[in-house]
């Protein structure tokens, strides 16, 4: 999979990312990933939230998105 968070120029590998960002072995395979309605990331825990649910002035709907840790 491909994320593109806020403020990168283009999209990476989550896995890259995730590498990049010093997750351990176990931090990747626990980590949680919301996606789209087609499967694309636009959140990664421990990550910047992704150009996908960006907002916009022209942003008319909004998903109100509240998770904890169980």
């Amino acid at each position: 999979d491909r994320f593109h968070p806020i403020g990168n120029k283009s999209s990476s590998k989550l896995q890259d990312l995730l590498t990049n960002a010093k997750f351990g072995a176990y931090e990747k395979r626990s980590c949680i990933v919301a996606c789209n309605g087609t499967g694309a990331p636009f959140w990664v825990q421990g990550l910047r939230i992704g150009e996908l649910a960006k907002t916009t002035n022209n942003t008319t709907k909004f998903l109100h998105w509240m998770w904890s840790k169980i």
